[in-house]
């Protein structure tokens, strides 16, 4: 990473988030919940002010921002999943735009990773729609869960398909594929964990691949 893309909040994020993994791991709630909050805020203003914002950043800080609401939502009893949930799904929007622009491009490789996407995300699915019907509350969380995995696939493949960009330097094309990889994995962690069964470290696992999606989905933006 260059000297020019760190300052004083990326600085402050890296212990926050390893305080934060630490308090998941050891099952310190009091403390998970005040840092998770904490290691974003500190990541949005690492992009402000490494001036992320200029141009169509404001994309990203907007992805950001509602990726903040998201984890403080899903922090609050159960009736806030739903909004916690839309605000992630907007954050998704929010970087499948900035991947995509000007315009999205159509490659075969892109449609053959789309299906393979498609195919591991359907497996993972029957499960998790499995789960969700065993539960009293489950069979409401059905659609949200649906549509929202279907744009986070999109926005992995968006990610996948800066690699294929004229338009896009390597490296931040790179950080970029990486970050939207990244986000399926934690957030098929997070459902699982959640819904399906409990995973031994998986709410650690959870959050390290949570931070280092949205780290490397920052770097690749300021990369651009």
């Amino acid at each position: 990473m260059s000297p020019d893309l760190i300052n004083f909040w990326l600085i402050l994020a890296v212990p926050l988030a390893l305080i934060h993994w630490i308090a998941r791991w050891r099952g310190w709630i009091r403390v998970g919940t005040a840092t998770k909050p904490l290691v974003m805020t500190a990541l949005i203003l690492w992009f402000y002010f490494a001036d992320g914002w200029r141009g169509a950043g404001w994309v990203v800080i907007a992805g950001l921002i509602f990726s903040l609401i998201g984890d403080v939502m899903l922090q609050l009893p159960r009736r806030f999943f739903i909004p916690g949930l839309f605000a992630f799904l907007l954050a998704h929007i929010c970087y499948s735009v900035w991947f995509c622009l000007p315009v999205p491009i159509f490659h075969p490789v892109l449609g053959a990773l789309f299906m393979l996407i498609t195919l591991g995300m359907y497996f993972y699915f029957q499960s998790l729609i499995k789960a969700l019907k065993s539960r009293a509350y489950g069979r409401r969380f059905l659609i949200p869960v649906f549509l929202y995995g279907f744009t986070l696939c999109l926005m992995t493949l968006s990610g996948c398909q800066t690699l294929l960009r004229a338009d896009w330097p390597a490296n931040a094309a790179g950080f970029s594929a990486l970050g939207g990889i990244l986000f399926l994995i934690s957030d098929s962690l997070l459902g699982f964990n959640r819904f399906i069964q409990p995973l031994p470290g998986g709410k650690t696992l959870e959050m390290m691949t949570y931070h280092l999606a949205q780290t490397a989905i920052i770097t690749g933006s300021l990369l651009r």
